[in-house]
């Protein structure tokens, strides 16, 4: 469920006159908007506001054409533009701001998709005309004048939960004789962002929506009491979807613990139950790498039997049947492809390798030629893993499939691996584990935010190897239950 499709839907019921019924003995809209117009001229006549220039602007309000409303809406409704019930629509303070100071500054990163103010990551002012000048009233809208394509638009409204004023990317608006909290979520529904896409002005890596573009923005008005009521409506289906989305959120988590630890009971060989009649891990290692070169940390020295076990130095205890080798025993580690430069060929950066317990990834068709130097090399059936933070944490991980011409070339922040004779959905599974992610974090080195995982992780790692069948009916056994989880989270 898409909980802010959902959020939506009732934004747009609601200012389409949908969510709650009419009542006939409301004051029509029209009304309101006379006596908003009386409460105007007195704020003009005692000098505390001016006097608009536009003589439609004079009137109380301009009735609007049927054919000129954006939809449709009902009876004692009346479409008015937001100048008609507010009366200061100022920017923000220009000066800098600074960490420290007297009162929050509020940017336009504090103006939360929601409709309400977030108060992380926030600038200071002790300049005490701007406090004079800025400062914020409860109800006070701010509306983000200034961002990218994307986010120029953004409305919050301001309920006082600390004392701040405002920056130059933002407008004040205050209204008077309706209900703020309306306002705000017509400002935050699904109309409102279609009028800032068709209004707005673009530049370099930023658009703009001017005071003047944002006073005649056409707002539905109901009656004063239907706002009311419409809020409260709002407020009570926010509720319920806000705890259907906690509750949602809980489950997914619990999904998530729950594939970690099938993850956990697989490499440990308690998934599935072993079968006698399997070939032992010795013997497929033996066909693997006959002639290991490397020592592993398990055997007593080079001379030692190959692959023998060492119950002192294993990370955990595994079947009988089952071993414990290195990574580059099993894996050939960052292959080379040799193939023509006309053939076409699969070009993965990071951003197209999916995280999460999935194996999934897409790519772009790129010449060989124009992607083979500076990237890594793979085909079908290698096994990529992230070695950048978070990225690896994230569980980027993929056994590639459907490359064109079995190729394919991608960021060097993958490592990878190709194995034979061996299941790679398995070892995806054992690289996707919590156990292997926590271990290789001990990797890390390179300063905070662009952390690497030290190649040890990939070759000298000590990893366990069951029989080639269990491997096989671990990977059945793991797919069955993450199945019937993921119907568990599309029911959710």
């Amino acid at each position: 469920m898409d909980t802010k499709l959902l959020k939506q839907k009732i934004l747009d019921l609601a200012i389409r006159g949908k969510l709650v019924p009419q009542n006939p003995n409301d004051e029509p809209a029209s009304e309101l908007l006379k006596r908003i117009h009386a409460e105007k001229e007195k704020l003009i006549a005692e000098g505390k506001i001016k006097r608009p220039k536009n003589a439609a602007d004079k009137l109380p309000y301009r009735k609007l054409e049927p054919s000129d409303a954006p939809f449709d809406i009902p009876e004692s409704w009346e479409w008015v533009k937001l100048k008609s019930f507010t009366y200061d629509l100022q920017y923000g303070t220009s000066k800098k701001s600074l960490s420290e100071g007297i009162i929050p500054v509020l940017r336009m990163g504090n103006i939360a998709w929601n409709g309400t103010v977030n108060y992380t990551d926030l600038v200071y002012s002790s300049k005490e005309d701007d406090i004079v000048k800025y400062s914020l009233q409860y109800n006070d809208l701010l509306f983000n004048r200034t961002n990218s394509s994307e986010w120029v638009g953004k409305t919050a409204i301001y309920k006082a939960e600390k004392n701040a004023i405002y920056a130059g990317y933002l407008i004040r608006i205050r209204t008077f004789g309706v209900s703020p909290d309306f306002i705000n979520y017509v400002m935050n529904s699904l109309y409102h962002r279609s009028w800032c896409n068709q209004v707005k002005t673009d530049a370099v890596n930023q658009s703009n929506i001017n005071a003047q573009k944002l006073s005649n923005f056409l707002i539905p008005l109901p009656p004063l009491a239907e706002q009311q009521r419409i809020v409260a409506e709002i407020e009570k289906w926010f509720s319920v979807i806000d705890e259907m989305e906690a509750s949602r959120q809980d489950l997914q988590e619990a999904v998530k613990l729950a594939k970690g630890k099938i993850l956990d009971l697989a490499i440990h060989g308690k998934l599935v139950p072993q079968d006698p009649n399997d070939e032992p891990a010795t013997e497929l290692l033996k066909r693997i790498n006959p002639a290991a070169k490397s020592i592993s940390p398990f055997r007593k020295s080079a001379d030692s039997p190959p692959y023998r076990k060492d119950k002192n130095k294993v990370p955990f205890e595994i079947p009988e049947s089952w071993e414990f080798c290195c990574v580059e025993e099993l894996f050939n580690l960052n292959p080379k492809n040799n193939v023509d430069d006309n053939k076409t060929a699969g070009f993965i950066p990071m951003e197209l390798v999916s995280a999460g317990f999935v194996n999934a990834h897409t790519f772009e068709k790129r010449k060989w030629g124009e992607v083979k130097k500076g990237h890594c090399h793979f085909q079908n059936g290698d096994i990529g893993i992230a070695k950048i933070s978070p990225c690896f944490e994230n569980r980027k991980s993929t056994i590639f499939y459907g490359l064109p011409n079995n190729i394919g070339a991608g960021t060097t922040e993958l490592v990878i691996l190709r194995g034979q004779q061996i299941c790679a959905e398995f070892y995806l599974y054992l690289f996707k584990s919590a156990w292997y992610i926590n271990e290789g974090t001990k990797y890390f080195k390179g300063v905070v935010g662009q952390q690497r995982v030290n190649k040890e992780i990939f070759t000298t790692f000590l990893i366990p190897l069951p029989p080639l069948a269990e491997q096989k009916r671990i990977v059945r056994k793991i797919a069955e239950l993450f199945s019937y989880l993921d119907e568990i989270s599309a029911e959710i």
